[in-house]
């Protein structure tokens, strides 16, 4: 007897989160999924991350629940880091980096990449400023750069 076809899309829940991690984060003020995330460590965001490497039908639906709560935690940290950088330049600071707006964005992969080069004892640190550290890295400014040299030399 013949089948009837799956019309569910758990087959392409993969590729739905590998689609919508970059368009989450580039959304970076988006109130629902900046909920602040205090006492998230860099060792937390990264088993979380490994959740949903490991798709398979046992833990499918907790892989899903672990990608929402990776785009909640760095949409919030990247709404944070906007904030001070606005903050910043309300102050007359120096920005410490240049972003190009909405379309510069990155995936799941590349964070979790970086973050896992940290060394153990910062990655049992918070997750915001190694996210930081992360977007300062990516998106470096020759004018920060420059403000902290003449800082330096005077």
């Amino acid at each position: 007897m013949r089948r009837p076809a799956d019309l569910s899309l758990r087959r392409y829940r993969p590729a739905i989160i590998s689609l919508l991690a970059p368009c989450v984060l580039a959304v970076l003020g988006a109130p629902a999924l900046a909920q602040a995330q205090d006492a998230v460590s860099v060792r937390d965001f990264l088993q979380h991350y490994a959740g949903t490497k490991r798709l398979s039908a046992q833990n499918r639906d907790q892989a899903l629940a672990d990608s929402v709560w990776l785009l909640k935690t760095a949409a919030g940290a990247a709404d944070r880091y906007k904030r001070q950088l606005e903050d910043d330049a309300r102050a007359g600071r120096p920005p410490r980096s240049c972003a190009k707006g909405a379309s510069d964005t990155f995936s799941m992969d590349d964070l979790a990449a970086d973050l896992a080069t940290l060394p153990a004892a910062r990655q049992d640190g918070p997750f915001d400023p190694a996210f930081f550290a992360f977007l300062d890295r990516r998106h470096p400014c020759k004018l920060a750069l420059h403000g902290l040299r003449r800082r330096a030399l005077s």
